[in-house]
């Protein structure tokens, strides 16, 4: 979690932003394949990522805002 916001991802190809609270999607994020690890993140020149890796063989690195 992170700042009230909780990252899942999915085997249905997609990474979840999701409102701690509530439940409430913020923003979606479709990768070319499932998503089976957990998300991580980092923060790099005042903005905070997110670090997913995906079955299409590519590490996708989002902002954490807005996808």
């Amino acid at each position: 979690m992170l700042d009230g916001t909780v990252f899942v991802g999915s085997s249905d190809a997609n990474l979840y932003a999701l409102e701690a609270a509530t439940g409430r999607q913020l923003w979606k994020y479709t990768t070319g394949d499932k998503i089976l690890g957990a998300p991580n993140w980092f923060v790099s020149g005042g903005q905070t990522n997110v670090l997913i890796g995906s079955y299409d063989f590519k590490l996708h690195c989002l902002a954490a805002a807005h996808g």
